[in-house]
């Protein structure tokens, strides 16, 4: 037993709950060099972080002791196996990997017997994020227009479906009904019963505290991202206590996450909060 498991309890689990995680795919990322070190075996790929991406999915499963998952994503046939049942997504869409009109992204989920299944779809990538910026926020479009972050000043009790990404939404479902337009660039922090950030319902939150740019440190509960990974593993962040009661509304904060990278946001207030006040 890991000893994530002695501090996060497990939380409504149900045979039907899946562990999931949502990646970039990028006809230009076959060129990235960043990107190359991520990849199966080093090799030019169009899978944003491809690696991160099974991590979260392998450390996932064994803290929540899925010993047929494990097995399915384990090593580097595990690997092979994901990455067979992402191509497979886009192959049914009949998608042209090393020219795809527009990024897309595919969601893979495994299951607690191992089965992988994946759905991917295109989108338009006009928020002016940044994949594999050099520090933060050099690099970074702030002349573009910044997400609005709000905040929920309701607590969530963390657990290990919080820890890591899972089908089991309900805390993010009801922090997003904070936001005014879903559609647009908008997002929502969540804090634990502690009065600390957690993360985003969609995103990494990093914070400029103490000279550095700080995010929720693992203690607090939020998921443990594939950006989130690569921001500490290059030490462009840190980890830290980012209290709820401490942030300004106003202040500027970097969010991530694993379909489009890095970007700028702004806390703001948001009217739909008056309603639960």
């Amino acid at each position: 037993m890991s000893s994530s498991q002695n501090i996060f309890p497990v939380g409504h689990v149900s045979e039907q709950t899946q562990i999931i995680s949502t990646m970039r795919v990028d006809s230009k990322l076959f060129t990235s060099a960043s990107n190359q070190e991520m990849s199966l075996s080093g090799h030019p790929s169009p899978f944003y972080m491809f690696l991160y991406h099974r991590d979260r999915m392998l450390q996932a499963a064994r803290e929540l002791q899925w010993t047929k998952a494990v097995e399915t994503i384990s090593g580097i046939q595990g690997a092979y196996r994901l990455l067979d049942a992402l191509m497979l997504s886009l192959n049914e869409n009949a998608w042209d990997i090393t020219s795809l009109p527009q990024p897309a992204r595919v969601r893979a989920m495994l299951s607690k017997t191992g089965t992988i299944t994946c759905s991917s779809s295109l989108f338009q990538d006009d928020r002016n994020w940044n994949l594999f910026p050099a520090s933060l926020p050099s690099g970074l479009n702030q002349s573009a227009r910044q997400w609005l972050v709000y905040l929920d000043l309701r607590k969530v009790e963390y657990s290990l479906l919080t820890r890591h990404k899972t089908t089991e939404r309900p805390m993010y479902d009801c922090a997003r009904t904070l936001l005014e337009n879903p559609s647009q660039a908008e997002e929502v922090l969540l804090q634990n019963t502690r009065g600390e950030i957690m993360e985003g319902s969609i995103s990494t939150p990093y914070f400029w505290r103490d000279q550095r740019w700080t995010t929720p440190a693992e203690t607090c509960g939020g998921n443990l991202g594939t950006t989130r990974r690569w921001a500490l593993d290059k030490g462009i962040a840190v980890e830290g206590i980012i209290k709820m009661g401490e942030i300004d509304i106003g202040e500027t904060l970097i969010l991530s996450n694993g379909v489009h990278g890095f970007s700028v946001g702004i806390i703001t207030k948001s009217q739909r909060s008056l309603e639960i006040d």
